[in-house]
Parts: C-alpha cells; sequence; structure tokens
C-alpha cells in the first residue's frame, strides 16, 4: 500500500451506484439520483451559447478564472472568464472557479489566490475554488511533494480567508503520489480519472471528472 495514502479519509461510494444516462454518469442512493452534471470550461471551447448548455442538463460550471504561465511564471486571467461567469450566472448555472498554478514558492500560491479573490470582486459561487494542480512540463513538476502541498495549503487558506470554500483539483496519481492529501483535509477533493466505469481512487472526493472528452449542446 502506498504509504502516501495513510490518513486520507475513504470515501464510501458503490462501484454499482454509477450508472451511464443518456450519455453521462450518474450516482444514486437508496435508487434516488443524487449526482449532479457538471462542466468546466475555458478559453479553449471559445463562445458558449449558456441557455443550451442549461437546457441540456447541465447544473453547474467550473470555469477557469486564470492561470500562472508554466514557463514565464506570468499570472493570466483567462480571455473567456468575465463571458462565462456572468453567461453562467444569468442562465441559472451555479458556478465554481479554478485556477491553473505553477506557484513553485508559497508566496507564489498566495498571489495566485490573491487575484482569483480580486477577479471575483465578491460574486457568489455554489461551489468552491479549485486549485488546478497537474504537469505540464513546466516550472511546478519537479516540485517535492512537501512543497507542492505547502504551496496548495498557502492558496487554499488564502481562498478561505476571503469567504470562499476551497478544494484542489488533480488526478489519482497525484493526489497518491505527488501531493500530501492527507493534509488536505477539510478541503474539497475534486478527482480526475478517465476511461474507467468507477474511479478505483481509495481517498475521499467530492467530484469526479471521468472524461476529458463530451458532448454538450451550446459548446
Amino acid at each position: 500500500e502506498n504509504k502516501i495514502l495513510d490518513g486520507i479519509p475513504k470515501n464510501s461510494y458503490k462501484k454499482d451506484s454509477f450508472r451511464k444516462e443518456n450519455g453521462k454518469l450518474e450516482y444514486y442512493k437508496n435508487n434516488a439520483k443524487v449526482s449532479s452534471i457538471g462542466i468546466d470550461v475555458s478559453k479553449w471551447n471559445k463562445e458558449i451559447d449558456w441557455s443550451r448548455v442549461k437546457n441540456d442538463g447541465v447544473s453547474y460550471a467550473i470555469i477557469r478564472l486564470g492561470y500562472r504561465g508554466s514557463s514565464s511564471g506570468a499570472l493570466v486571467e483567462d480571455p473567456y472568464f468575465a463571458y462565462n461567469f456572468s453567461q453562467a450566472k444569468a442562465n441559472g448555472i451555479d458556478r465554481a472557479v479554478y485556477f491553473f498554478t505553477q506557484a513553485v514558492t508559497e508566496a507564489e500560491a498566495v498571489e495566485e489566490a490573491s487575484m482569483v479573490v480580486a477577479l471575483l470582486n465578491g460574486e457568489a459561487l455554489s461551489y468552491p475554488v479549485f486549485l488546478d494542480v497537474e504537469g505540464s512540463g513546466g516550472r511546478a513538476d519537479l516540485l517535492d511533494a512537501d512543497t507542492r502541498t505547502k504551496n496548495i495549503l498557502a492558496f487554499l487558506r488564502t481562498i478561505e480567508s476571503a469567504g470562499y470554500d476551497a478544494g484542489v483539483y488533480a488526478n489519482k496519481n497525484w493526489f497518491t503520489n505527488k501531493i500530501h492529501t492527507e493534509e488536505l483535509s477539510g478541503y474539497a477533493v475534486w478527482l480526475a480519472q478517465y476511461n474507467v466505469t468507477e474511479p478505483d481512487y481509495a481517498g475521499n472526493y467530492h467530484m469526479w471528472q471521468y472524461s476529458s472528452r463530451g458532448s454538450i449542446d451550446g459548446i
């Protein structure tokens, strides 16, 4: 057993409770659907027709607010953030945001979180602010787990201090091997694991991104 999993709360999801309906995965408990369908979007999706997205059954969207450059280290607002953020709200879609980190120090992580808070400008969210932690061939890829986890916590605590819920996005490998996930207790976990009928990640998670591909009307 990988020792980095020690101390991580285990999830209680039942494998046979995941069901695919109309091309989308749902989760049932006591024969009642308890899951919601969400999407994550960024500039790569270009201009989205949010009315059509809403009518296709999407209940929430995790919208990229910005990122730090993988090589330059510059902070950049996603050019479609303001549009996506306002139009999702206008069409009754619950909102979360995420920021792609390349912080190599706690100070840079705080800087990233401060940018998020400034751009949110007090707007309410239905879901957390997520820190996107993944490989990109960039400046933060070679951080050790101790340093990476300290940076993550610096970001999350800054977001929390501004009154928002906070969480982390990563894939199974990163949650297992590259982050001290046991230190993230109390924060939301957004797990990415593709090409499986249900996740085999044993730790607790609150959202599962089950595919990097999909078909949603309006996108």
